[in-house]
This record gives structure tokens, sequence and C-alpha cells, in this order.
């Protein structure tokens, strides 16, 4: 049985994800936590409830389960801000509620194509960007990127431990906004 929603398929046969089209690795644990918010999305499924069926008998710390639900999350584009998949019941638990399709396996549509990005080429870097999002919006550093209506000027700012990186990436993207600033002008 496949589920689709958004741009996601969740295949609880093979184990699998896919994001628009291309598989998502994930940890085991938080495919399962991923698959059983989405099997019981009719209902708030408290923390309680995800430890018990996950974590059976574990001593865990508490941190466990936020992690896992914020992987979870980063693997189907959700944020907690904008709780497009799963949502944060404050004091109670986590629900499901994206709007989901099911099909079997084998008459699985494929996922709609990706929308065309005007930075042709630069996968590899948007993709490190999108990793240096998650982490700013993780609370793990900062990216400002700021355009100046009167003249193209693009500033980066990062912070936090993976600096470098994240501004290597954010340099490139940055060199690719002043490229198309200028060519627009």
């Amino acid at each position: 049985m496949i589920h689709a929603f958004l741009d996601c398929e969740l295949d609880r046969e093979l184990y699998r994800l896919r994001r628009r089209g291309r598989p998502i690795k994930l940890e085991p644990k938080v495919f399962d936590v991923l698959l059983h918010l989405l099997e019981h999305r009719d209902r708030v499924v408290t923390k309680a409830e995800l430890l018990d069926a996950l974590w059976p008998g574990e001593a865990l710390s508490e941190s466990v389960l936020p992690r896992a639900i914020a992987a979870a999350r980063r693997a189907v584009g959700d944020t907690r801000s904008k709780a497009r998949v799963i949502e944060t019941v404050h004091g109670r638990g986590y629900r499901f509620v994206a709007a989901v399709r099911e099909a079997d396996a084998g008459a699985a549509e494929p996922a709609p194509p990706a929308p065309a990005s005007p930075f042709v080429g630069r996968a590899r870097t948007l993709g490190r960007l999108e990793q240096a999002l998650d982490a700013a919006l993780a609370g793990r550093g900062r990216i400002l990127v700021r355009y100046s209506g009167t003249e193209p000027l693009v500033r980066v700012m990062v912070e936090g431990e993976d600096a470098p990186a994240i501004g290597a990436a954010a340099r490139e993207i940055a060199g690719a906004i002043r490229a198309a600033i200028g060519s627009e002008t």
C-alpha cells in the first residue's frame, strides 16, 4: 500500500519514502513515526502512545521523540511553524494533517515533476542550502539573504557550528542571485 500526500509517497511494504519522485533516506524509527502518525491520522497521537508503540520498554531521553518528529518533518518538507503534514498539539502529542490518497503498489502513479528552478545545474548547492535552512530553522545557525530594490545587493550572514559549510553554499547561491538580478536590470 502506498500513501500519497503533498509531493510525497510513503510505501509501507517497501519501507520507502519518495518526495517529488526521489527516494528519501530515513532512519527506520523515523519511518515508523511517520507511518504511525499517518495510520492514526483521524486523531491526535499522544507522545506516550508513540513511545510505547515504537520504543516499547526502552529507557529513552526526552529528546528522542522530538528528534524523530523533526527528522520526519524535514523528510517530507514540513516545518513545525507551517505544519502542513505533522501538527504539534501542545501538551498532547502530534497529528498527521495532510490529505492522503491511497493506492496499491502496482498501480502507483508517478510523482509530479519537481517545479522548475531558476538555478539550473545547482541541485547539489540548493540541496546543501536546504539542509542549512533546515538547520537554521532547528536553531543551529542562521542565514540572511537580502536584496535591495535599488541595486543588486545580496548579503549572506551565517552563524553556528556549520558556518563554513553553510557559508560556502549560501555564497554560491548569492552569486547566482546576483547574476540573475544583474541580467534583469
